[in-house]
């Protein structure tokens, strides 16, 4: 029975076989006509420009406008400190007090003194107008006289001395009160209450609460465009401010070869601190003729280079021809990049897309008609 039907089994398979290369030729035709259909991309025109901006970075530090270790003058034992660390105080606020009891029974002795020596000179002067007197009528002998003047001078420098020494004891007992010098946060209380502190020894720390300074190192032709008042901008912890150049140094370190500048942040500079790493940035602008593409219209080429694909126009009105030229990159600025190359002002480049295009291939620019003007443009 196989022997039968070998031929019909046979025949089934050649009509099969027919089949199926006459469906392959059929969807191959197909596919050929599908990848013939230009592919709708959108493009954008090329526009020439002589030159880009480059931000120059110049790394400095926040500084506060002042700072101070503030201590006393005179040696002893704290009675009182009022503030803690992190508080903001006023210009001639309490900060902390010395113990004042030996001032106090000083000042008591020195008024007792005076006292004494004032009673004596209202008796001796009470004295010299007597012996005044006396002489005329020659009661007194002018060697006495002379003493009893002698004895009022003595007495009124003893109480001049006395009042001085009230007066520097009051002295000392203002100094015992360490008020701040300026508007400021506590940044460190170095001791309590009861501690004995010599004169001179640093007790609070204080960082003024004006806005903040930076002080940054430039250098290169830059420098001789900073003037005072100049507005400038700084970056902080990822935060940019425009500050004031408040001034330029008139001293170039050796070690760097920069100059200082001091930049005042606004008073509304938020979580800024003294110590902050920050970058002055000033801008500069170089001189190169180019175009401005994003950085998605690029694409890696061979050994590191960039090509940026261009829109040719094709045989019939409305194709275009994919090709890809070789640019350099000159700047980067964010997700702008600034290129020349063989391109031309008007041209059509595509700014995304091009993982789906490859050279040769034919596109039609769906967005002409918006093009067309800044093609004319580019081209005169």
């Amino acid at each position: 029975m196989l022997n039968r039907h070998s031929p019909i089994i046979g025949l089934s398979l050649a009509v099969a076989g027919i089949g199926i290369v006459a469906a392959l030729r059929i969807s191959s035709g197909a596919g050929e006509e599908i990848a013939g259909q230009p592919l709708p991309v959108r493009a954008a025109a090329l526009e020439a420009n002589g030159s880009f901006q480059v931000e120059k970075r110049f790394i400095g530090q926040v500084e506060a406008r002042r700072s101070s270790d503030v201590g006393f003058e005179l040696s002893g034992r704290l009675a009182a400190v009022s503030v803690e660390e992190g508080d903001t105080v006023a210009a001639g606020d309490l900060l902390a007090q010395l113990d004042t009891a030996r001032l106090a029974a000083a000042r008591l002795e020195a008024e007792a003194s005076r006292n004494g020596v004032t009673a004596d000179l209202a008796l001796a002067r009470a004295t010299l107008r007597r012996f005044e007197d006396a002489l005329q009528f020659e009661g007194v002998s002018a060697q006495e006289l002379d003493e009893a003047r002698q004895r009022v001078q003595t007495l009124e420098a003893q109480v001049a001395l006395a009042e001085a020494r009230i007066n520097s004891i009051d002295v000392d007992i203002r100094k015992s009160r360490l008020t701040a010098p300026y508007a400021a946060q506590v940044s460190r209380r170095s001791f309590d209450e009861g501690q004995v502190v010599t004169a001179g020894q640093p007790v609070i720390s204080l960082v003024e609460t004006a806005a903040p300074e930076v002080r940054a190192g430039v250098t290169g032709p830059l420098l001789a465009e900073l003037q005072a008042d100049d507005e400038v901008t700084v970056q902080v912890a990822g935060q940019r401010w425009v500050g004031q150049l408040v001034r330029v140094l008139p001293r170039r370190e050796q070690a760097t070869r920069t100059v200082d500048v001091i930049v005042r942040l606004p008073e509304n500079a938020r979580g800024v601190y003294p110590g902050d790493v920050a970058e002055l940035l000033i801008p500069q602008t170089v001189d190169s003729q180019g175009f401005r593409v994003p950085l998605a219209a690029l694409a890696e080429g061979e050994r590191g280079t960039w090509t940026l694909t261009i829109a040719v126009p094709g045989s019939q009105d409305g194709e275009y021809v994919v090709s890809r030229r070789l640019v350099e990159v000159l700047h980067q600025d964010g997700d702008q990049a600034y290129v020349r190359g063989p391109l031309t002002a008007g041209e059509w480049y595509l700014p995304a897309g091009l993982q789906r295009l490859v050279p040769g291939q034919l596109v039609a620019v769906t967005n002409r008609d918006t093009l067309s003007l800044a093609q004319r443009r580019g081209r005169r």
